[in-house]
Parts: structure tokens; sequence; C-alpha cells
């Protein structure tokens, strides 16, 4: 949940900058991704970019264990980094989300007793009453 959360206000905010908002990976229908081990990616990187750039995930394996997740990068953060070298975003934007995501994650869910309105019930009528 907090990674769509994260996503939606990446979103939000290089849309409120004028910016177009990427098409992300995540958006696909996600595949198990490669193993490819150490090895390999040293003597055949060539083939494990070209899955990369071609928008796979690849694990890298040194003696069976995953030590490594290579995959293509993430449009809203490239656009960010842009903004925030452009001074249009603070700087530590990456710090601030891990913090808001931390946060996120430590607020309980609330939920309303049966046969009360829910949040989004309730804003929509006070909304409505207030036309």
């Amino acid at each position: 949940m907090a990674v769509v959360i994260e996503r939606s206000l990446t979103q939000s905010l290089i849309r409120r900058l004028g910016g177009p908002v990427p098409a992300a990976h995540a958006d696909r229908p996600e595949e198990p991704p490669e193993r490819v081990p150490v090895g390999e990616l040293i003597h055949n990187s060539r083939r494990v970019l070209g899955l990369v750039e071609a928008g796979h995930r690849v694990q890298i394996t040194r003696h069976g264990r995953v030590v490594a997740v290579i995959g293509p990068p993430d449009q809203d953060e490239i656009k960010l980094d842009e903004l925030a070298a452009g001074g249009h975003v603070p700087a530590d934007w990456r710090d601030r989300q891990r913090r808001l995501r931390d946060r996120l994650r430590t607020i309980p869910a609330r939920s309303q007793p049966p046969g009360e309105p829910t949040g989004s019930a309730s804003i929509i009528a006070d909304r409505d009453r207030h036309r």
C-alpha cells in the first residue's frame, strides 16, 4: 500500500510542477526476474543489460544466493532528480519520501463500526451539503 501511495504522491508532485507523468514499469504485470550468476554477468554483461533495457529485472546470484537486483530505472525518480537539480523540488526528496513511507507503515488502519459511514462517504456527504 505504501508503494502505491508513494507513486501516487510522486506523480502528483510531477503533475503540479508541469511535467508529464511517465508510464511506470510497475503498472505492467510483474514477471519473475531472471537469475544470473555473477560469472555470467561478468562474461555476458551485454545480454544482461539488454534484458534490463527491455524492462526486465535481473537477480544477480553468488553461490545460489541473490546478492543484487538490476532493473530498469524508475522514470518518476529520474524526473524528480532532474527537478531537484533545477531547484524545483527539495534536494532531499528521497529522504523525505523514505520518512513518509516509514510514517505510513506506523499509522494504524482505521475502520468504522458497522453501520457508520466511511471516511470517504462522510467527506462526500459534507461536500454535497455545502454546494
